[in-house]
Parts: C-alpha cells; sequence; structure tokens
C-alpha cells in the first residue's frame, strides 16, 4: 500500500497535498457501491471480488493465456507460470473505472504486488496501455494496449486440434493446394489436346 500511495503522489508539478485513497477490504464493498468512482483493487485472482468484471476485464487471468503482438499470431508473452507474477489491468464497467491489480500466484503475492505497482513509475508506463504484468519485483515488466475483441489474447484449451493443426500447418496446405491445381490445370489441358487431335 505504501508503493501505491508513493506512485498515486509521484507528480513532475510539487503539491501541497497527499492522495491517500479510501481502503475497505474486497468482502466488504460491490460494483454499485463504487459507480462514479475510480476504484483501485488489490486481490488475488481468485479472490470473489474478480467474479464481478469477467466480461470487462482485457485478460482472464484465471487460466493460462498468452498476448499477441497482432492478429498475425507473433506471440509477444506468454505466462503459465504465475509465481511472483502480477498483472494491472485498467478497465471500465459502467460508469466505474478500475485499476484491479492481481497476484497471479499463490506464493510470494507481496512480491507480486510490489513488482506491478513500482513498474507505474517507469518510462514505458507513460505508453498508453491497459494492462501490466510483472515480476521480478518490476524489473522485468510488460505494458500491452489491449482493443477490446481484437484477438490478441488466447487461452490455453480455447482451441480445437483442427484449427492448431490449421495454424501450424497452413502454409504447406496452401502450397500443396496450388500445386495440386496447377497439376489439374495440364492434367485437363493434355486430355482437351489428345481428344483434338483424334478427331
Amino acid at each position: 500500500m505504501g508503493e501505491l500511495i508513493h506512485q498515486l503522489n509521484t507528480t513532475t508539478i510539487p503539491a501541497n497535498y497527499l492522495y491517500i485513497p479510501e481502503m475497505v477490504t474486497s468482502d466488504k464493498v460491490t460494483p454499485d457501491e463504487l459507480r462514479d468512482f475510480n476504484a483501485i483493487a488489490l486481490v488475488q485472482r481468485n479472490d470473489p471480488f474478480v467474479k464481478n468484471f469477467t466480461s470487462s476485464l482485457p485478460v482472464q487471468f484465471t487460466r493460462d493465456f498468452q498476448l499477441y503482438k497482432d492478429v498475425s499470431g507473433q506471440t509477444a508473452y506468454s505466462i503459465n507460470d504465475f509465481a511472483s507474477s502480477g498483472i494491472a489491468q485498467i478497465f471500465k464497467q459502467g460508469p466505474t473505472t478500475y485499476l484491479l491489480v492481481t497476484a497471479l500466484g499463490d506464493t510470494a503475492v507481496g512480491d507480486a504486488f510490489e513488482s506491478v505497482i513500482s513498474s507505474f513509475g517507469s518510462q514505458y508506463s507513460a505508453i498508453e496501455s491497459n494492462v501490466c504484468i510483472a515480476n521480478n519485483r518490476g524489473k522485468s515488466n510488460f505494458f500491452f494496449k489491449l482493443p477490446d475483441n481484437a484477438g490478441v489474447v488466447t487461452y490455453r484449451g480455447d482451441k480445437n486440434n483442427l484449427l492448431l493443426f490449421w495454424n501450424n500447418y497452413k502454409l504447406f496446405i496452401m502450397i500443396g493446394a496450388v500445386l495440386l491445381l496447377v497439376a489439374l490445370f495440364f492434367f485437363v489441358r493434355r486430355r482437351v489436346k489428345r481428344s483434338q487431335e483424334i478427331v
């Protein structure tokens, strides 16, 4: 909490006041009570409070996930080891804007929170982004701007085997189809030529 308050009050213009947010535990508040506020939530990923945001979160972090640079399929970041890693996501649900900071693993929760929150003060956080993943006390951090419904996040178990096969071998399948069409064209051409010679 101290690091978070420090980040909230770090400005380039000196001020004679200090931002100290009102703090409540996640089991004592509902999203309806947070309407029209900017809310910051620090919770573990299995906290029941997180279930209020399943449709609004840019990344559903309850399962292993991959983030992509673009829809062409180049993996930018893949996570399946949640130890001491944290994720921060900014999103809007109704009239409320949330900053949800979550420890992804079940151990080293304090380190995970500190990793993400200390990343807010880095130069990269000035870049427009809505997702930050950090570990190693903030020394390794990744910022992403994830637009809604862009297909840049995939989750383990979402794709069927046929789709995985297509994604892995589509280039070879397309080349094979083109070669088959060319061979079919020459075969038909030769048959037509031969039938003309007979006549």
